[in-house]
């Protein structure tokens, strides 16, 4: 697992595919691997996975722990708050295979675990914010030693009355303002 290339500079040009990769995804499709994708993690985390013991590409696991920790804690708001940030960060192993990299399955569930349980706790210590949005990106991506770290940085607001006030996954505007120039 050499590289010559920095692991900021790997996980940037792995965070951009990722983003491209699912931004221009048809949204049935990109409904489909979200509920294939949280299928998989409570079949996992009810020991009740039948599926092939073999890895999760990491571009898929990182893109479903952000998509779905979005879609679980999801409010709409009336109008845009001031936003409570906070951070944290997941290190999962890694294994690559001609140029591709994936994480096992205990990997992927300690992962979505570890977030998980950052956003609930935030709640439940702050019960006067809501979420907003995880936004998550891929900080490093180390094949020496390897591994990957996923840096989110949580938004939560203070509780308002409700109303319309669309956040979508960072993926999608992401991409389009990227195409946008």
């Amino acid at each position: 697992m050499k590289s010559n290339v920095s692991t900021s500079t790997l996980a940037g040009n792995f965070t951009h595919e990722v983003y491209t990769r699912f931004g221009e995804m048809p949204n049935e499709q990109r409904s489909r691997f979200f509920n294939r994708s949280r299928e998989k993690l409570t079949a996992l985390q009810n020991h009740k996975y039948k599926g092939a013991e073999s890895d999760e590409p990491l571009d898929d696991a990182f893109f479903a722990l952000e998509g779905l920790l979005n879609g679980m804690f999801y409010n709409e708001m009336a109008r845009q708050p001031e936003w409570v940030v906070t951070s944290g960060s997941v290190q999962l192993r890694i294994t690559e295979n001609n140029g591709s990299y994936y994480v096992s399955n205990q990997e992927y569930l300690q992962a979505w675990a570890e977030l998980y349980n950052s956003v609930t706790d935030r709640l439940n210590q702050h019960q006067d914010e809501v979420f907003v949005m995880a936004d998550m990106v891929v900080q490093q991506v180390n094949t020496e030693e390897g591994f990957a770290e996923i840096h989110m940085e949580l938004y939560t607001a203070p509780e308002q009355a409700g109303g319309a006030y669309p956040y979508m996954t960072p993926a999608v505007p992401y991409h389009g303002a990227e195409k946008a120039g």
